[in-house]
This record gives structure tokens, C-alpha cells and sequence, in this order.
């Protein structure tokens, strides 16, 4: 507060800072280091004036503007700006690049002031947007002057000077293994089957990939489960028969015998009826080196590893054309690209094995002050295997994910896996940007039904989103949100939300207050995720999902319950694919109060006792949560395997200390108890189905 000024309030006007903060998808705070804040700034994803409607502002500024290529995943909106003086300059640049850096989609910031006269700090980092109505003031911030894309070309034998000392700093293991010149071998063996990648910044390479073709495609298909990626391989069509019924009917008894393997509570996989023919392709050990840890790609060793699948139908989008502007800083290289991926759409129909259509990265190194944009690669390295579909790497599960690894997807080991990999998965169709979100049509049903067909809960799903477009509203009157996702016209992602009718529960019960003000928050603003399925091809924007059906939605905070398998729901919901990006909620010891007693008191003490919404008693549930401030802020992710032996109450408590810690997600923990769960209720409790055996 102290840093505000009259300035302050001419640019942004008197606003609740406390409300602000509270609602903003990234707050950037910067503070010396005896902890005294030097400037702060928050940003939204709609515009800070009353003229745009927060759900519509794309569809009434962009051509007000000719803004062409602003879209809600790649725009930010500056809602205020606060810093010390005389640094204000340096503080208002070093905020602008953290928010380039944390938002790789983000291409442009846009503020809207109620006056041209921003301050120093603010004009040299924002020019005003003149191609619009006068009365209006609108300044924009392109990422090109702050954190440009990098630079990605063919290495070269002399990029070894460069190199060298970079994979010496970060691991001494190959230099020490293959030499000095290890590099310059490598980029002198390229051929059509391997490929050497260099980011350049000023001259020097700053990073380097190299990717291959030799992919043991059989090896990783009999560790990992990789159907929602039709197995790494390209698809093809059935020929036609004349009796479509009996062909489809028959292809429905062979995709229930592929899946009896597969828990389809929590797995919805492409329904393929596929041929795993053998590949006799060998690849050579496959090193990948990030932040002074050896990674080790898939090889005919045995050598990779297991993930979680995002458990949602793969359905390859054809290219989405973008215009180019000046507030799009997309590069051409990522267009020809998203070209390629027209001849991989996943047709509707039946289909076979093709050949194998995967690229492994071997080894890859980057600056750590270029790391964020190691997504820039990507682009470059399908330019490079124009035939090949997916990219795959696999690390040790001692290293945690890096920042390239945050577009890629974990997929999940099959129970007979013993290898000590994680394995992920990048899918060249997850290179476009022409991602809409939008409420649903009854158009869209057909869409909804062919993502959700291996959905357990479909038949939930459809007549929910039946019930969205015939009243928009439950039988009870609860608002109802059916929200999708879009590219090329195909849909790739659907989400029902009702408004939370429960917060005065939610709120006595869990500990929400941690992570929100609810001083802050209307009542409205609180919404309950009852279905969300994402396609496996785009699962690196289901944040950007969620972030959206909060803003359609016009809410702050959204919640998901976990129940047990045995409770009946008066409104059932299906297994959200979404549930890693949530958090979830430490639930809190209960009062018991004396209500009878207390009811037959004086009225001085009646009015003591609570509301009926905090004692009335519901089916216990886990619960997560999602609100706008967490939508951009990334979980660690941890592979490492943490086995505990013993379920005493030191064991379980362990584990909850590190389930429910808020900005780490644990992929491998494993509770090893030869008695069992301590069951307060044998011989079967409702408890037990909430683990799963695991070897």
C-alpha cells in the first residue's frame, strides 16, 4: 500500500487491492533481499474496463482493434502496477519477463488506462494501440522485446566450443565417458535417422537436442500404456464392408476384450481394434541431459520408464490457419508444422496398425536462463521427421520434471513393468495454438459422445449436458455450465460445472481458507466440476481448460469430490482427468455441538448455534479444489519412488502430509502393509476401495 500514488490511481483507478490479488491468474511480487517489496503487478485474462464483458472481450475487442491472432491463450491483461521509486523502470521490465517466462503461450499484454500519461516505466515497456476508437486507451507489451522465442537451427561441428562448457556444468558424465569432442562427433553423424538441434541467442548456442527415429516401439507398448496414442503408430482405415451394423457391432465386441485390462474409472483410451504386430527396430542407448542429471531415452535395453496417461481419446486436429499481427509472435516454422498433422486426424471409424510414427529426443541441454522456452525446440524437431507423429523421452525417476516435460504427457506403466523410467509422450498436433473455449451447442453432442465413448460415466455425461442445453439449469434449479474445447472445428475437450450450493459446508469442514479469501469471493463465484475430459493430444492446455470455464463461468473457485465407490450421489459425477492440476483440501476437525441443548436455551444463546448448511451431514468425500490464482502456477512434480512400510498411524500421517502438500504432486508413492489398512468397519470397508493394488 504504500507504494501506491496519484499516478496509480489515474492509470488503474481506486481499486480493492485485496480483491485484486485475490482474483488475478498471476501476481508478481518483487522484493529485495531483507524482504521489503520493491513492485508488484497483477494480471488477468480479460480486460481491466467495464465497456468488454469478461466472457466476451475477444469477440468485441479483437476486431475493434484488428487485433488478429489475439486470442484468450495467448493474451494477458495488465490490472495493476505498483513499484518503488527510482527503480520502476528496471522493476516494471524484470516483472514483464517473469511473466513471459511462466506463460509460454502468452505472446502479448494489454492494459487499458484511463489515461495516456502511464509514467516512464510503463511507456517504455507498452506502446499504444492507435487503430482504435479514440475515446478508449489501449497499450500493449509484445514478447518479442522482453523474452523472445528462441532461435532453433541445425547444429554445427563448430557449436562444440559453445556446448562444451554448458553439459560440463551441468554433468561431467559424458565428457569424462566419450571425451571432449563427444558434441562434435554426434553432429558430424547426422543423418536422415538423427538429428542435431541448436537454440542460438546472440551468436551462441544456448541449448541443444538431439532426437532419433531408433525407437524401440514394441518395448515401450509392453511397459507403458500408450493406446490413447494408438500405440506410436500411424493409423489407418478399415476397408468398408456392405453390412456397417454387423461391422460395427462386431468391432464393439473386439474393443471390450482389448479392454478388459484397463480400469475404465479411471482410463478413457482410444477404441482401436489394433493388431500389435512386432517391430525388430533397436535403438542405442539414448542419453538426455537437463539440470546436471543423465536422462536415458527409450533403447532395446529395456531402459525407460512409466507415467501417467492423461486417459482421454486422441483425436488429431487438421492445421488451424492464424493470422499473423503484431501482437502474434508465432514463428513460421510452427505453422508448417501444424501442417503435417492434417494427415494424422484419428478417424471415427475402425482402424489398423501402420508403421511405427515416433522420434525419441537422446540428449538434450539448455541454459538455464533459457529453459522456459525449451518448447521452441518442438516445433523444429517435427520439421525435421516430418513422418513421425509423436516425440517420446524417458528419464530416471530420480529427476523431477523440468520445464520442457510440462507440454509433455506421463504415461502410465503397466502393472508388469519393471523398468526405471518415467516415459513421456508429445504429440506433433499439441504444437497449435488455435485452442477455443466456448459454451456448448447441440451441435456439439456428436463430438461430446465420440470423446466420452470409453467414459464409464458417459451415459451420466451426455444426459447432463442433455439437461444443460434443454433449461440450463437442474430440476432443482441449480445452475448448470457445459463448456468445450475446440480446434479446427473438432471438439477436444468438454467440461459440466454446477454452481456450488455447499460453501458453508465446504468452508467448516476443509480448510479452504488456506488458499482463499472467502471475504472475496460471492457466492456465485463458486462452482462444482462434476465431469471434465480432456483428448490425450492436448492434454499440456487442460489448465488453460480450467482456467477458461472459470472465466465463462464468471467464478473464482471451483471444487471436485472424491467419494467412495459405495456412496450414491444424488448428482453423480465421472473421474475428472483434471484432478493432478487440483489441490486438495485438508479437512478439519469438527465441533461437536449440543444442538438440542442449545436450542432449548435463552435466545442470547440460540443465535450461537450454526447454520443448518454447516451441521447437516453429507456422505464423506476428498476434497480438491482449483481457484484463478492457481491456474498458472505450475506443481512440482516429483518422480522419485517413496515406498512406506507399515500402515501405523505415523505411516499415514506421512503420507497425507505429502498428498495433500499443495505445490507437489507425487506420481510414485507405495504403501506396503501385509495386514492391510487398519478397517474400522471389517470385514469390507469403503475405505479399502479407494487404493489401488499395486506390485
Amino acid at each position: 500500500m504504500k507504494l501506491i500514488e496519484r499516478s496509480t490511481e489515474k492509470c488503474f483507478g481506486k481499486v480493492n487491492v485485496v480483491n485484486i490479488i485475490e482474483k488475478a491468474v498471476l501476481s508478481i511480487t518483487l522484493t529485495s533481499s531483507n524482504g521489503e517489496v520493491l513492485g508488484f503487478g497483477a494480471f488477468y485474462d480479460y480486460p481491466n474496463s467495464k465497456v468488454y464483458d469478461p466472457k466476451l472481450w475477444e469477440h468485441d475487442m479483437v476486431p475493434k482493434y484488428g487485433l488478429d491472432g489475439v486470442t484468450p491463450l495467448n493474451s494477458l491483461f495488465l490490472h495493476y502496477f505498483v513499484a518503488k521509486r527510482p527503480y520502476q523502470h528496471d522493476i516494471a521490465q524484470e516483472i514483464i519477463r517473469t511473466v513471459f517466462n511462466a506463460c509460454v503461450y502468452v505472446q502479448s499484454i494489454f492494459l487499458l488506462s484511463g489515461t495516456t500519461h502511464l509514467g516512464s516505466a510503463m511507456l517504455e515497456n507498452f506502446a499504444r494501440v492507435k487503430n482504435g476508437p479514440k475515446d478508449e486507451r489501449m497499450f500493449l507489451c509484445q514478447r518479442h522485446a522482453h523474452v523472445p522465442q528462441l532461435h532453433i537451427r541445425e547444429a554445427r561441428p563448430e557449436d562444440n566450443d559453445d556446448l562444451a562448457p554448458l553439459f560440463t556444468q551441468q554433468n561431467k558424465v559424458l565428457s569424462e565417458t566419450y571425451g571432449d569432442y563427444f558434441l562434435a562427433e554426434l553432429i558430424e553423424a547426422q543423418d536422415d535417422n538423427h538429428k542435431a538441434l541448436v537454440a542460438e541467442v546472440g551468436g551462441l548456442a544456448i541449448g541443444f537436442m538431439c532426437a532419433s527415429t531408433e525407437v524401440d516401439v514394441e518395448l515401450l507398448n509392453k511397459c507403458f500404456e500408450l493406446k490413447p496414442y494408438t500405440f506410436l503408430h500411424k493409423v489407418k482405415k478399415k476397408e468398408e464392408t456392405p453390412d456397417d451394423d454387423t461391422s460395427v457391432a462386431s468391432d464393439s465386441v473386439a474393443e471390450e476384450e482389448v479392454d478388459d485390462d484397463v480400469d475404465e474409472d479411471l482410463t478413457r483410451e482410444e477404441t482401436l481394434d489394433l493388431d500389435t504386430s512386432s517391430v525388430d527396430r533397436k535403438a542405442p542407448s539414448q542419453t538426455s541431459l537437463k539440470s546436471g542429471a543423465v536422462v536415458e531415452a527409450a533403447s532395446s535395453k529395456g531402459e525407460v520408464s512409466a507415467a501417467e496417461s492423461n486417459r482421454s481419446v486422441s483425436i488429431p486436429p487438421s492445421h488451424v490457419s492464424e493470422p499473423q499481427s503484431e501482437a502474434s509472435d508465432r514463428p513460421k516454422e510452427a505453422e508448417e508444422v501444424a501442417e503435417v498433422a492434417e494427415e494424422v486426424i484419428v478417424p471415427e471409424e475402425p482402424v489398423d496398425l501402420g508403421v511405427p510414427t515416433a522420434f525419441c529426443i537422446q540428449l538434450f541441454c539448455i541454459d538455464e536462463r533459457y529453459e522456459m522456452r525449451s518448447i521452441d525446440f518442438m516445433a523444429e524437431a517435427f520439421k525435421r521427421f516430418p513422418d513421425k507423429d509423436y516425440c517420446v523421452l524417458t528419464i530416471p525417476h530420480t529427476i523431477s520434471e523440468f520445464p520442457l516435460l510440462q507440454v509433455f504427457a506421463r504415461c502410465t506403466p503397466k502393472p508388469t513393468s519393471t523398468l526405471e523410467q518415467e516415459l513421456y509422450v508429445f504429440h506433433r498436433s499439441a504444437l497449435l495454438q488455435g485452442i477455443t473455449v466456448r459454451f456448448g451447442t447441440d451441435k456439439d453432442t456428436t463430438g461430446i459422445n465420440y470423446i466420452t465413448r470409453k467414459y464409464k460415466g458417459k451415459s451420466t455425461v451426455l444426459a447432463d449436458y442433455d439437461q444443460y442445453l434443454t433449461a440450463l439449469r437442474d430440476g432443482n434449479g441449480t445452475p448448470l455450465y457445459g463448456i468445450v474445447m475446440e480446434c479446427d472445428n473438432q471438439i477436444i475437450g468438454v467440461a459440466l460445472i454446477r454452481a456450488e450450493m455447499d460453501t458453508e459446508y465446504l468452508r467448516s469442514h476443509y480448510g479452504l481458507e488456506d488458499f482463499i479469501y472467502f471475504t472475496q469471493h460471492s457466492p456465485r463465484e463458486h462452482g462444482h466440476l462434476y465431469h471434465c475430459a480432456v483428448s490425450a493430444t492436448f492434454t499440456n492446455f487442460t489448465k488453460f481448460f480450467l482456467r477458461e470455464c472459470l472465466r465463462l463461468c464468471e467464478m473464482s473457485c471451483m471444487y471436485y469430490n472424491v467419494y467412495d465407490s459405495n456412496t450414491l450421489q444424488d448428482k453423480p459425477q465421472s473421474t475428472v482427468e483434471a484432478l493432478h492440476h487440483l489441490v486438495q483440501i485438508r479437512p478439519r476437525r469438527q465441533i461437536k455441538y449440543p444442538v438440542e441443548l442449545l436450542k432449548g436455551s435463552p435466545p442470547a444463546t440460540y443465535d450461537n448455534v450454526p447454520i443448518e448448511d454447516v451441521l447437516k451431514t453429507l456422505p464423506p468425500f476428498a476434497l480438491f479444489h482449483i481457484n484463478r490464482k492457481l491456474t498458472l502456477e505450475p506443481k512440482m512434480v516429483i518422480n522419485s519412488r517413496i515406498v512406506v512400510v507399515g500402515a501405523s498411524d505415523v505411516s499415514l500421517s506421512f503420507l497425507e502430509t505429502l498428498i495433500l502438500c499443495p505445490h507437489m504432486h507425487f506420481n510414485n508413492l507405495v504403501l506396503v502393509s501385509p495386514e492391510g489398512l487398519p478397517l474400522t468397519d471389517p470385514p469390507l470397508s469403503p475405505h479399502l476401495s479407494l487404493t489401488l493394488p499395486t506390485i
